[in-house]
């Protein structure tokens, strides 16, 4: 009975959910679509897979303070997942160290995801807490690749004349 279940469920998912993923079938003679993102598709899943694990540390070593905040800490990551910089904005001094412990608890980083040298990483804590056991909580996590110019290359002065 379980296997007939489950064979019933998967065909359901191939026939209603499937479909959604996969997108409207192409028209005949119309150009194929291109689409256009800031990084590329498995750039951009591993970035995301990095995030969540890196939340999921945040918040187990978070101890929630009371009273309302909304800290914001801002790093710049190595590729190594070494902080080169690091500053905290908002919130109230309890709330700060609070955020900040986190971040601390919550290193070493990872090493970040292939293809990125260095990382702008954003995280926002934002709480509610009251005595009365009343609260909520959650940390929001950004990453942005820095792109850093590319060197110029340099064109050799022409030799000087000799006389």
């Amino acid at each position: 009975m379980q296997k007939y279940l489950l064979v019933l469920l998967l065909a359901y998912f191939a026939v209603t959910v499937m479909p959604v993923f996969a997108g409207p079938a192409p028209r005949k003679g119309a150009a194929p679509a291109v689409k256009r993102s800031a990084a590329p598709a498995s750039n951009t899943a591993a970035l995301n897979a990095y995030l969540g694990r890196l939340r999921a540390k945040l918040i187990n070593g978070w101890l929630v303070p009371d009273g309302k905040n909304n800290v914001v800490v801002c790093a710049t990551l190595n590729n190594d997942g070494t902080v080169e910089a690091f500053e905290t904005k908002g919130g109230d001094g309890a709330g700060q160290q609070s955020a900040n412990d986190a971040f601390a608890k919550a290193q070493p980083f990872e090493v970040l995801p292939a293809g990125v040298n260095k990382a702008k990483l954003k995280l926002s804590f934002i709480s509610t807490a009251d005595p009365h056991g009343d609260s909520s909580s959650n940390v929001v996590t950004e990453m942005a690749p820095v792109v850093e110019p590319k060197p110029q290359p340099q064109t050799a002065a022409p030799p000087a004349e000799q006389k």
